[in-house]
């Protein structure tokens, strides 16, 4: 198993957050209420007394013992002061009957970048809207779904179809129309061209395999893109970081036990 991929954590006020990969924690808990989201396919999760699950996203209790594999995938985890009013309207609205819930959760393309580019380059006011934005869900989860079952369709393609497999022409033939349609109504409805929105994932893509060990060849190659230098030249284009700078700056990241727990702090490893 790789040492595990962390983040360095983003104190803002009430919460802390950072994201997190490669790992299989120990059974352990938190002073804190958790926020789990999944950026890529889903992770398992348990707790002492529950078998492993597949997750997408999660809000666990304050001091439960729980595990979590990141099952080859990237995640966003926040933690929330538990006497916070956000915190007890959570638990109000979720945990009521139980120590952790799952909650569904859409972002369009756009809300994903921000999402994404906090984790390639951390800004203070762009965590401040990160954090809002998923606060906002959560609290009126699928207030905001996307009108068009078409584009849903695409956009749950894009993500469950292998990267070196996307084309627009595929999409385009799995929803029955040209793909000249299929660029306008993607481009009318959400603001951003399906093919940057393609290159994007098709980065992430990368950025995930190389949290997860792999070399930046491999992770090139197995996400779509004809060779290293392709992706290097796309990466620094949408994220303006190189994937080298990218992984220098991200070094790993471990929780320190204390006291059979594991607080809010990090050392670099």
């Amino acid at each position: 198993m790789f040492e595990p991929f962390c983040t360095a954590l983003n104190f803002l006020g009430e919460t802390a957050s950072f994201y997190y990969a490669a790992h299989v924690t120990p059974l352990h808990s938190h002073n804190t209420l958790q926020v789990i989201l999944d950026l890529k396919g889903a992770f398992l999760f348990r707790t002492a007394h529950t078998n492993w699950g597949k997750h997408k996203a999660i809000i666990i209790k304050e001091n439960v013992a729980h595990q979590l594999d990141t099952n080859k995938s990237l995640q966003l985890i926040i933690y929330i002061d538990p006497s916070s009013l956000v915190a007890r309207k959570f638990k109000n609205d979720y945990l009521a009957d139980g120590d952790f819930c799952d909650i569904s959760i859409v972002f369009s393309p756009l809300e994903e970048t921000l999402i994404h580019s906090n984790l390639v380059k951390p800004e203070t006011r762009s965590i401040q809207l990160l954090i809002q934005l998923i606060f906002d869900r959560v609290n009126d989860v699928g207030a905001r779904r996307l009108n068009h079952n078409r584009i849903a369709q695409v956009l749950q393609m894009i993500k469950d179809t292998p990267p070196d497999d996307l084309s627009i022409n595929h999409l385009a033939s799995k929803v029955f129309i040209s793909p000249s349609r299929l660029r306008m109504q993607f481009k009318q409805q959400l603001g951003v061209s399906l093919h940057q929105h393609i290159i994007k994932q098709k980065i992430l893509s990368a950025i995930n395999l190389m949290i997860n060990g792999s070399s930046i060849q491999d992770a090139a190659y197995k996400s779509g893109f004809n060779d290293s230098s392709h992706f290097n030249k796309l990466m620094i284009k949408v994220f303006n970081i190189n994937p080298s700078m990218f992984i220098k700056e991200n070094q790993t990241f471990s929780i320190i036990k204390k006291n059979n727990s594991f607080d809010l702090i990090t050392a670099r490893v």
